[in-house]
């Protein structure tokens, strides 16, 4: 029978109260040190899947101008607006779908709680692409979250291609 003293040898088996409370101490001493470090990596993982969800969407609008040269399509940024004479500080991105003038909003994406566009350089805060899938105007988008990690997006001028990076463009 575990735990039980032997009659022969007077031996216990098994572990004591005092060495069960002496590991969960362990565990919780390493747990609370670690849980810093863990939420700055979630914060930095956030941001990637943020910068990774523009970069999809940028080559998605890049794909669909040059599928449909009819129409065009455009990714608005929103940095904030005024409602009622209020400000508010909205941060989103949208896809808009045009044709003759006419502008339709096929989807919209608001950034995570914290995050903002802490930089944009693109012609009236939008990105278009022509026929030919190059950028009318190439830039970059500075995301930061509420941690300060930062990350840019950048559409390259001749390509379109948009990229992720650490450090801002040349």
């Amino acid at each position: 029978m575990r735990g039980a003293i032997s009659a022969r040898d007077g031996n216990q088996s098994g572990y004591s109260v005092i060495e069960i409370a002496v590991v969960v101490a362990l565990i919780g001493i390493g747990a609370s040190l670690l849980w810093p470090k863990m939420t700055g990596l979630l914060d930095e993982l956030y941001l990637r899947q943020t910068a990774y969800q523009l970069v999809r969407d940028i080559r998605f609008i890049q794909q669909q101008a040059m599928n449909n040269p009819s129409g065009g399509w455009k990714l608005v940024f929103v940095t904030g607006r005024v409602e009622a004479g209020n400000y508010i500080d909205e941060q989103n991105w949208s896809i808009y779908r045009y044709e003759a003038k006419i502008s339709s909003k096929q989807h919209s994406r608001q950034l995570p709680p914290g995050f903002s566009f802490s930089g944009l350089n693109f012609r009236n805060q939008e990105i278009r692409f022509t026929e030919m899938g190059a950028p009318v105007s190439a830039g970059h988008v500075t995301l930061r979250n509420s941690a300060g990690h930062t990350l840019y997006v950048i559409v390259a001028p001749v390509t379109g291609k948009a990229r992720i990076d650490t450090r801002p463009p040349d």
